[in-house]
């Protein structure tokens, strides 16, 4: 199974820390959590200005929320780890894709540990959206809306990592050709 995944962190630099994560899978099942137990202190101007305003749950401490295709949840970087572990269980192998996963990645694989301490169904590589659009020969700096025709998720905007794991997944299959 395909999951894209998207973060929202504080920083990037070794002090960052995991705001929000998102997991898309390829039947549009999708998990999104924030974290209720970031260092806000540790988030820099860009953050504050173009990621806080942009969570969904910044006025609760805790949240859950599940549907037929969607669980979310605010809630601790503890818990945030049992509730990924539960959803991914449900696959038998998955292979991760990120637009570029150098922070989206480590912040992952940090939540369980490193990466030697993945789920076992979990494939310890990332995959990533920029070398895909390279080696297909669009320009991997290209901003991501401008490669769809339609961006529009429920109201949700870019830099919101369930937004930006929509876009991510609307902008693969664009370009294999699903």
């Amino acid at each position: 199974m395909i999951i894209f995944l998207d973060t929202e962190f504080t920083s990037l630099d070794s002090s960052g820390e995991l705001i929000s994560i998102a997991l898309i899978d390829e039947n549009d099942k999708e998990l999104y959590i924030e974290l209720n137990d970031f260092n806000i202190d540790k988030a820099n101007d860009w953050v504050k200005n173009n990621v806080l305003s942009k969570l969904e749950y910044r006025n609760f401490d805790t949240f859950k929320e599940h549907s037929e295709n969607s669980v979310k949840y605010k809630c601790n970087k503890a818990d945030a780890v049992n509730i990924i572990r539960d959803w991914l269980q449900k696959y038998d192998e998955v292979q991760f894709w990120a637009d570029v996963p150098h922070y989206d990645w480590v912040f992952f694989c940090d939540l369980f540990g490193g990466s030697l301490n993945l789920p076992a169904n979990i494939d310890f590589i990332a995959l990533d959206l920029a070398t895909l659009l390279y080696v297909k020969g669009i320009e991997p700096n290209t901003d991501r809306e401008s490669l769809v025709e339609d961006s529009e998720f429920n109201g949700l905007k870019q830099h919101n990592a369930l937004y930006d794991a929509m876009l991510l997944k609307k902008i693969f299959n664009k370009v294999i050709g699903l």
